[in-house]
C-alpha cells in the first residue's frame, strides 16, 4: 500500500532455497505509521546445508502449504470471534500473473460513510492505527508538490523476511474516493501498485439495510517481486497474495470499528 537499495536478481533455485530455510507467514502490503528518522535495516537470510534443487523446492512447497493452511484456520477463528455479518466479509480473487506481476483484487461492504473511510485511508500519518505491517513512515512532498511516503516495512514472504525501506508515490483521486500507491524504490519488489477505492451505496443497495449508510471498498494489489518465484510455487504464491488483500480489508474493518467505539 495505503506505504534503499534495490535487491540484485537471484536464480529460481536460490529463491527456493531461501524460502525453504525461512518459512512464509503471508505477504503484507504497505501502510503508514508516522515516525521521524527511518533506518535501513536489510534482511538477513540464513544459510543452510547444500541440497539438490528438487529436494529444496519440494521442502519449499510443503512449508508454504502448511503455512497457507494455518492462515486459513487463523482467518476462520478470527471471523468466529469477531462475528462479522455476511455483508462485511471480504470477497477476494486472484486476477492474473503476467510477466512476474501478481495481481489480486478484493471488495468488502462497510457500514460507514464513504467519505469517512476514504479519509482514514488518506490520513497517512495515522494509518498505523489501522494496519500493522510498518515500523515507521515519513510523509514527504516532492519537488513537484506530489505526496510521497518512505516506510520501514515488515515483510515475510517466500525468500523475503525482515524489514525493508519502501519509497512510494501517492496519487489521490478525491472525486472518485480513490488513492493509488506506486513504487519509487524498494529492495523487495521491482514493481508495486496498491489502489483503494470507496464507493457510496444507495439505501438498500446490494442487500444492505435501507435505514443505514453503507459503502463498498475495493482494493487491488499488483506486485512484481524483485526475485523470480519458482514455477513450482507460483500457485501457492498466488494464494498468499489473496490472503494479503483479505488481511488488509479485515484490518480496515477493525480500524473503522475501533474509531466508532
Amino acid at each position: 500500500m495505503h506505504p534503499s537499495t534495490l535487491a540484485q536478481p537471484r536464480s529460481a533455485s536460490s529463491v527456493a532455497s531461501h524460502a525453504a530455510n525461512r518459512g512464509s507467514q503471508g505477504v503484507r502490503a504497505p501502510v503508514f505509521h508516522a515516525r521521524s528518522a527511518l533506518a535501513s535495516r536489510p534482511c538477513a537470510l540464513r544459510s543452510g546445508h547444500a541440497r539438490s534443487p528438487r529436494a529444496t523446492q519440494l521442502d519449499t512447497v510443503q512449508s508454504l502449504r502448511v503455512r497457507e493452511d494455518e492462515s486459513d484456520d487463523d482467518d476462520e477463528d478470527e471471523d468466529e470471534r469477531a462475528g462479522p455479518s455476511a455483508l462485511q466479509r471480504p470477497d477476494v480473487r486472484f486476477v492474473s500473473l503476467e510477466e512476474g506481476r501478481y495481481t489480486a483484487q478484493g471488495r468488502m461492504l462497510l457500514r460507514a460513510r464513504a467519505a469517512n473511510v476514504y479519509g482514514m485511508l488518506t490520513d497517512y500519518g495515522n494509518n498505523h492505527k489501522i494496519f500493522s505491517t510498518v515500523d515507521g513512515s515519513e510523509v514527504l512532498t516532492s519537488a513537484d508538490g506530489d505526496t510521497e511516503v518512505i516506510q520501514l516495512m515488515k515483510w515475510n514472504f517466500l525468500a523475503w523476511q525482515g524489514e525493508f525501506r519502501v519509497h512510494l508515490g501517492v496519487q489521490e483521486d478525491r472525486a472518485n474516493n480513490a488513492v493509488t500507491f506506486n513504487l519509487v524504490n524498494s529492495s523487495f519488489a521491482s514493481a508495486f501498485a496498491g489502489t483503494w477505492q470507496v464507493k457510496p451505496l444507495a439505501p438498500g443497495e446490494q442487500g444492505t439495510p435501507a435505514d443505514e449508510e453503507w459503502c463498498e471498498v475495493q482494493h487491488t494489489l499488483a506486485v512484481t517481486p524483485s526475485l523470480p518465484i519458482p514455477a513450482l510455487v507460483t500457485g501457492i504464491a498466488q494464494g498468499l497474495f489473496v490472503k494479503q488483500v483479505e488481511s488488509l480489508l479485515h484490518d480496515l474493518k477493525k480500524g473503522l470499528a475501533a474509531m466508532d467505539s
